[in-house]
C-alpha cells in the first residue's frame, strides 16, 4: 500500500451497534491515515479514550515512519540529516533485514532508488537503460545498511530507505497490540487492505474476509473469488493487475524484483497470505509477486503456520486459483 502524509484525519465516527438478543454489542471505529482509512470492530464495551488513543499512535507512526513526512526520522535518515533511528525504526528495520536476507534480495526496503527510477516513487514514469538500473540496484540489498547501538551506517550516501511493502501491516500490528493492552480480544483491524483479526465477531463467527477477483464487473465494481475465515490470524494481499504502467508501448508491471532491478514477469496477478501478524502478512504478500507462483512455493516450504492463495492467468487467459495445503478449510462458500 502506498503511504500518503499520515496524520490527515478526514473523517472519524465511532458507533456501536446490537442485532437479536444473541449478539453482543460491536463497535466501529474508522480514520483516514495512511494514504488510506484505517478500520476497526471489536465487541464489547466502547473503549474510553480511543480517538486519543488512535491519535497518538498515528502521529508516532509519522513522526518516526513516514517517507511522505520531510521532517520524521526515516526522511531525514534518507537526507542523510542523521544516522539515529528510533525504537519503531529499529523494531521495523530488523524485520525488514530479516526477510531481505531470507529471501536472497528478493524483499528489500533499500528499494526506494529504483521505485524512482521506473517511475513508482515520486517521479513519473519513463525509459531507462541498464547503467541506470544496475547504479540504482547497487544501492539496495542486505549489506546496504547497518544498525549498531541505534546508529544506523549506510554503505553509500545514495541508499534510502521505503517501508511501503510492510509499513501498513506494522502498522495494523501496533493497532493490535494496543486494543489487547485495553482488554480487547475479538476485534478487526483493517489497515488499507492489509487486516488483522482476533477471536470472534458479534455473533460469536469467525470474521470473513472477501479476496477480490482480478477484474471488475460489468458495473465497475470487484467481486470477491473467495471468502476466508481469519482465524486469529492477519491477512495481506498484493497484486499486479491494477497496477502496471506503459512506455513506449511496453506494459511494465508495478512490483520490482530488487535482485534483477526490473519490474517482474510471470502469470501471478494477486497473492494473499495469511500469518499470525500482519507485518508478517504483508511483507511475505510482496515477496511472493516478487519471487512467482513456483518460486514463492518453494520458499513458504521453509516456514510455518502461514497459508498463500494465489490467482493467476492461466493459458487460455482464465483466472486460475492456487493455495497452500489445508487452507481450504477456512474457505466458506457463498
Amino acid at each position: 500500500m502506498k503511504l500518503n502524509p499520515l496524520f490527515i484525519i478526514l473523517f472519524l465516527f465511532l458507533f456501536s451497534c446490537t442485532g437479536n438478543s444473541n449478539t453482543v454489542q460491536l463497535n466501529k471505529y474508522a480514520v483516514s491515515a495512511f494514504g488510506s482509512t484505517i478500520k476497526i470492530s471489536y465487541t464489547g464495551e466502547e473503549i474510553d479514550g480511543l480517538n486519543f488513543a488512535m491519535e497518538n499512535l498515528i502521529a508516532d507512526f509519522n513522526r518516526s515512519l513516514s517517507t511522505y513526512d520531510s521532517t520524521s526520522v526515516v526522511s531525514r535518515i534518507n537526507r542523510n540529516e542523521t544516522d539515529k533511528i528510533d525504537s519503531l525504526n529499529f523494531k521495523l528495520l530488523a524485520q525488514a533485514l530479516w526477510w531481505t536476507r531470507a529471501t536472497g534480495g528478493a524483499f528489500d526496503v533499500c528499494v526506494a532508488p529504483l521505485v524512482d527510477l521506473w517511475g513508482f516513487g515520486k517521479t513519473k514514469p519513463h525509459p531507462v537503460d541498464s547503467s541506470q538500473v544496475d547504479s540504482a540496484r547497487s544501492l539496495g540489498g542486505y549489506n546496504s545498511i547497518n544498525i549498531n547501538q541505534m546508529v544506523l551506517v549506510k554503505k553509500d550516501p545514495g541508499v534510502r530507505i521505503n517501508y511501503n511493502a510492510i509499513a501498513p501491516g506494522f502498522a495494523a500490528d501496533l493497532i493490535s497490540d494496543m486494543l489487547i493492552k485495553r482488554g480487547r480480544n475479538n476485534y478487526y483491524i483493517n489497515v488499507g487492505g492489509e487486516v488483522r483479526c482476533s477471536g470472534v465477531n458479534q455473533d460469536s463467527a469467525y470474521w470473513l474476509i472477501g479476496i477480490e477477483k482480478p477484474i471488475e464487473n460489468k458495473n465497475g465494481e470487484n467481486e470477491a473469488m473467495r471468502n476466508i475465515r481469519v482465524i486469529n490470524q492477519a491477512l495481506a494481499t498484493s497484486g499486479n493487475y491494477r497496477q502496471f504502467y506503459e512506455v513506449d508501448g511496453k506494459k511494465y508491471a508495478h512490483t520490482l524484483d530488487p535482485r534483477t532491478g526490473y519490474p517482474v514477469q510471470h502469470d501471478l496477478l494477486s497473492a494473499t497470505v495469511l500469518a499470525p501478524d500482519a507485518s508478517t502478512a504483508d511483507a511475505l504478500a510482496t515477496i511472493c509477486m516478487v519471487l512467482g507462483r513456483e518460486e514463492a512455493k518453494v520458499f513458504f516450504e521453509q516456514l510455518q503456520n502461514v497459508h498463500y492463495y494465489f490467482i493467476y492467468r492461466g493459458e487460455d487467459g482464465s483466472f486460475k486459483e492456487e493455495w497452500s495445503p489445508g487452507l481450504e478449510k477456512q474457505f466458506v462458500e457463498d
